[in-house]
């Protein structure tokens, strides 16, 4: 499967898709980086690789990502959750920023087996690279494709959502001292630095960034096997806290998966 959805829509999920375009990943892959190459078919993703591998002109390993700060996601919180099910979602991605026995240690917590919790994203960043740029490259030059395969829709990654840290809000009868249990619990395993807790919400900080979503285009495959023009959607589009890009062409992206999925990309 390359789609995994939750039971409803999430206000995190959808500020996500509807304020950046961009589609949440299940497992944080650290493959995927702007530029990165990737085909979608019948709802299966299967990693092609890094542009710069296959364009044989050198004018694509030239391209540099640039980098923002995204502060209005860490003012939205998802839906209530139970822990396990909290825990199922934060896992990869606690797994990949901190250690992986972390996710361990607090599967254990069967103290908290029934606390509820909301969760919020915080120090998130984007990696991009300007759809102008891309379009502009496209033209100039073009990547042929016929070398390798590349059967079903074709997807260039424009960019990534990376991010370090993540706040669980305990919402339950008793939430200060079950955050407070939960600071300690873990605290005796980690570094002062990673945890740390105010009132009845416990913050989680990574040592590294590592990405949870990212936005696509579609490329156009012409009869020669070259892409050399990106297909913009004929409609929609990002909304305020999007990318200023000043592009010609509509800076829409392709959006995968429904509004309540998260997308795995297959090796």
């Amino acid at each position: 499967m390359s789609f995994y959805s939750i039971c409803k829509s999430d206000p995190v999920l959808d500020f996500i898709r509807d304020t950046y375009d961009a589609t949440p990943l299940k497992i944080p892959d650290t493959r995927i980086k702007p530029l990165t190459l990737f085909t979608t078919v019948k709802r299966r993703f299967r990693y092609i690789g890094p542009i710069k591998d296959i364009a044989a002109d050198k004018a694509w390993k030239k391209l540099r990502p640039e980098s923002q700060k995204l502060s209005d996601i860490s003012k939205v919180e998802s839906r209530k959750l139970s822990w396990s099910i909290a825990i199922d979602l934060l896992s990869p991605f606690l797994a990949q920023s901190l250690t992986p026995s972390l996710t361990d240690t607090m599967t254990s917590l069967k103290a908290f087996r029934s606390t509820s919790v909301c969760v919020s994203i915080k120090g998130v960043r984007r990696h991009f690279i300007a759809p102008s740029r891309v379009a502009n490259l496209l033209k100039s030059a073009p990547i042929n494709l016929r070398t390798i395969d590349s059967s079903g829709t074709l997807h260039l990654v424009d960019s990534i959502l990376v991010a370090r840290k993540i706040t669980l809000n305990m919402n339950c009868p008793s939430a200060v001292e079950v955050a407070t249990k939960l600071e300690n619990a873990l605290s005796g395993k980690f570094s002062t630095d990673a945890i740390l807790r105010s009132q009845s919400c416990v913050s989680i900080a990574g040592n590294k960034f590592v990405p949870f979503a990212f936005t696509c285009f579609q490329l156009q495959i012409d009869e020669s096997g070259r892409a050399s023009r990106i297909e913009f959607p004929s409609s929609g589009g990002p909304q305020i806290g999007a990318t200023p890009m000043g592009v010609d062409l509509p800076p829409t992206h392709v959006m995968l998966g429904e509004p309540n999925e998260f997308v795995k990309i297959d090796s």
